[in-house]
C-alpha cells in the first residue's frame, strides 16, 4: 500500500516537472549575447547560467542600471534576457509549489496508511479454520444489524453487531480434545482481539487445545444500542454453539472452558455464575444445550458478573492478576467465594505487571512473560489436557 502511494506521488511530481525539464524556451540552449553575432560570447546551457542567475536578479533588485558585467564585458540587456528572467522565476515558483505539495502530501499518506485497516478485520494467521456467527440470521432482536461491518485496526475490533467465534484448531497430532472460548478485554468499548484473541489462540493450539475467539457485543462503545445483558447472551450462546459442534471440531464436550481478559473476564463470570442450563422448550436445538463452562480462566478480570454466592456447580477456576493492577480486588473477591464454597481454585497475584499484559510477550518481567506456563501447568495438573482422567468439578 505504501509502495502504491509513493508511486502515485512520483508520477504526480514527474508530470509537474516534465514541462520544465523538457522545454527549452526561446532557444535558450545556446543564444549569442546581443550584438555578438554568435561569437565567443555565446551563453552555453542558456543565459540562466550567467552568474547562476544572481547577476540578472541584481538588475531588478537595484533598478538603477540595465547593464550587467560578465567576464570583463559590459552589455545592455535586451528583451529576450528579461523573458528569460521571467521564465526562470516561473520555474522557481513551480519548484517551490512542488515542494509544498510534497510536504503536504506526506502526512496525508501517513494518515491514509494508518486509516487503511478501518472496516477490515485483522488478517487471520494459518490455523484459523473459520469465522462462525453465533446466530445464522443475526443476534435475536437485532437481526437488521447483522450486516453492519465491524471496524478494526491494529490490535482492536469494534462495532460488533453480528457476534461470532473464530475457530483455531490444533494440529491433529497435538490435539488433546480440550477447548477454550476466548473473551478478549477492552472495557466493553472495543475488543483487544489480536493480543487476547488471535495471539492467545495461537498459544492454546500450541499445547493441543482448540480455541474459539469470541467477538461479543460492546455496550460501552459510543453510540451502542446494547446493554450488559448482551455480552452475557453472547457468552452463553458461544458455549452452546461450540458444544453443539464438538464432534465436528474434535472437541470433548465435557472439557470446554472459558478464558477471559479484563472485561472478557466479566463475560466469563456472567456466563459461568448465572443461570446457564439448557432450555428444554427452546425451538432452536442449540439453546437446549448447557452453556456451563467445564473450567474457567480469568486474567485481571473486572467486577461485573461476580455474585454474592457461587452456584454449587461453579466450575474449577484459575485466576491471575498483578498486585499493582486496580483489578486485583476482583480476583480476591472471586477467590474468597471459591474458598467459602469449598470449590477448587488456583490464584496467582504477581507483585508487578499492572494491567493488560495480554499473553506476557511484551513484558520484561519474568513472572509475566511466563504466566501462560502457569496456566498450562494448572490445566495439566487438573487433567483438563488428559481425556482419560477428568479433574474435580471438571465435567
Amino acid at each position: 500500500m505504501k509502495t502504491n502511494a509513493f508511486i502515485g506521488l512520483a508520477l504526480t511530481v514527474g508530470l509537474f516537472l516534465a514541462p520544465v525539464l523538457i522545454a527549452n524556451p526561446s532557444g535558450l540552449a545556446q543564444r549569442p549575447v546581443n550584438g555578438d553575432n554568435g561569437g565567443g560570447g555565446a551563453l552555453s546551457g542558456g543565459l540562466c547560467e550567467l552568474q547562476r542567475y544572481t547577476g540578472l536578479q541584481h538588475v531588478f533588485e537595484h533598478g538603477g542600471s540595465d547593464e550587467h558585467e560578465s567576464s570583463g564585458t559590459v552589455r545592455r540587456l535586451d528583451r529576450t534576457d528579461f523573458d528569460l528572467i521571467s521564465w526562470k522565476a516561473t520555474m522557481m515558483m513551480r519548484m517551490k509549489l512542488i515542494l509544498v505539495l510534497v510536504l503536504l502530501t506526506l502526512p496525508m499518506l501517513g494518515r491514509a496508511q494508518a486509516a487503511a485497516p478501518q472496516g477490515e478485520v485483522p488478517k487471520l494467521p494459518p490455523g484459523a479454520a473459520a469465522v462462525v456467527h453465533l446466530w445464522p440470521n443475526g443476534a435475536p432482536g437485532f437481526e437488521d444489524r447483522k450486516d453492519i461491518p465491524e471496524q478494526a485496526a491494529s490490535y482492536w475490533v469494534k462495532t460488533v453487531n453480528n457476534p461470532s467465534i473464530t475457530v483455531f484448531l490444533p494440529p491433529k497430532e497435538k490435539a488433546t480434545g480440550a477447548a477454550v472460548i476466548l473473551c478478549p478485554g477492552g472495557g466493553f468499548s472495543e475488543l483487544g482481539f489480536v493480543p487476547e484473541g488471535i495471539n492467545a489462540a495461537q498459544y492454546f493450539t500450541s499445547i493441543g487445545v482448540a480455541a474459539f475467539a469470541l467477538k461479543y457485543r460492546l455496550p460501552r462503545e459510543p453510540g451502542s444500542v446494547y446493554n450488559m445483558t448482551h455480552p452475557r447472551q453472547d457468552g452463553l450462546r458461544a458455549m452452546r454453539l461450540v458444544r453443539s459442534r464438538a464432534a465436528e471440531w474434535g472437541v470433548d464436550p465435557k472439557r470446554i472452558g472459558m478464558v477471559g481478559f479484563s472485561a472478557g473476564g466479566e463475560v466469563v463470570s456472567m456466563t459461568a455464575f448465572s443461570e446457564n442450563a439448557g432450555d428444554a422448550s427452546a425451538t432452536d436445538p442449540i439453546d437446549k444445550i448447557s452453556a456451563r463452562p467445564d473450567f474457567i480462566v480469568e486474567i485481571y478480570p473486572g467486577g461485573a458478573g461476580i455474585p454474592q454466592m457461587l452456584p454449587p456447580d461453579a466450575p474449577t477456576a484459575f485466576l491471575l492478576v498483578a498486585d499493582d493492577d486496580d483489578h486485583t480486588d476482583s480476583v480476591l473477591r472471586i477467590f474468597r467465594l471459591y474458598r467459602a464454597a469449598k470449590l477448587p481454585v488456583e490464584v496467582h497475584v504477581f507483585t508487578k505487571g499492572q494491567h493488560a499484559f495480554n499473553m506476557g510477550t511484551r513484558s520484561k518481567l519474568t513472572t509475566i512473560k511466563s504466566w501462560p506456563q502457569r496456566l498450562a501447568d494448572w490445566m495439566g495438573d487438573n487433567n483438563i489436557l488428559d481425556p482419560a482422567v477428568p479433574g474435580k468439578n471438571v465435567r
